[in-house]
């Protein structure tokens, strides 16, 4: 292992590290914040939109099970890192364009330098937003944005812990009146399955559930034991009877 970088000047995410790994298929480049690898891409051209990450290959499965019958063609990503969940999504649908909203200024700059955000750009089906996602939700909605999404992404983090500000009522509201009547909403949660440290897993289904006719979670590492934490990809679609 490599490091590459050390970056200290985010208020948001106050210490960065940008390391070079050999992993299962090759080299990889991977982005750690407060030593959790948040994103990370294969350095062999040949991998190029292949995810790394366990949550990122999980939610990739998730967004192609959940979207099978109507492939998404306009996506929003809240939260950008290193763009691993960008990177793939581009790759897997040609037709789509995306939309990433990033709080934080130097994880832009960071994807600018050592994640490629340059080339995926240039394609002309990425846009990337400097904004606190909640804020973004609220403005797109009052601004009439409704039915705007086939797919919304949420995988935001400030440091090592998710936007409670994307977990909640409110949020699930906005994300709902802007999807598309077949569209899907999924988000990158960590979580245990059973036990103390299920609570956010519990929470959300119930909040999801208010807004949407069905949800489902998907854990990243199927196999781990059920009361250890790890990141669980939820998926929700539908109309709920509450939010009609």
């Amino acid at each position: 292992m490599a490091v590459i970088d050390t970056i200290e000047t985010s208020q948001f995410n106050p210490h960065i590290e940008i390391l070079e790994e050999d992993l299962e298929y090759g080299p990889a480049r991977m982005l750690y914040v407060e030593d959790i690898c948040q994103s990370a891409m294969w350095l062999d051209p040949a991998l190029t939109g292949e995810p790394v990450l366990k949550y990122a290959r999980r939610l990739r499965e998730t967004v192609s099970r959940e979207m099978k019958e109507a492939p998404p063609k306009e996506i929003l990503v809240m939260g950008g890192a290193g763009l691993e969940v960008p990177r793939f999504l581009l790759r897997d649908l040609p037709d789509a364009h995306i939309t990433v909203v990033e709080v934080d200024p130097v994880m832009e700059q960071v994807a600018q330098r050592y994640f490629g955000m340059e080339d995926l750009r240039r394609s002309g089906r990425l846009d990337l937003t400097i904004a606190d996602a909640s804020l973004y939700l609220e403005k797109l909605v009052n601004h009439g944005g409704r039915n705007r999404f086939d797919l919304i992404i949420e995988d935001a983090f400030c440091g090592i812990h998710a936007e409670t500000a994307l977990l909640t009522d409110k949020a699930c509201i906005e994300t709902r009146q802007l999807l598309t009547d077949k569209g899907a909403y999924v988000i990158n949660l960590v979580s245990a399955i059973t036990g103390s440290d299920s609570w956010p897993l519990l929470m959300e289904r119930d909040i999801l559930l208010r807004f949407f006719e069905a949800v489902r979670a998907y854990p990243a590492t199927p196999d781990l034991e059920q009361e250890k934490v790890q990141n669980i990809i939820m998926a929700a679609n539908g109309y709920a009877a509450q939010a009609m």
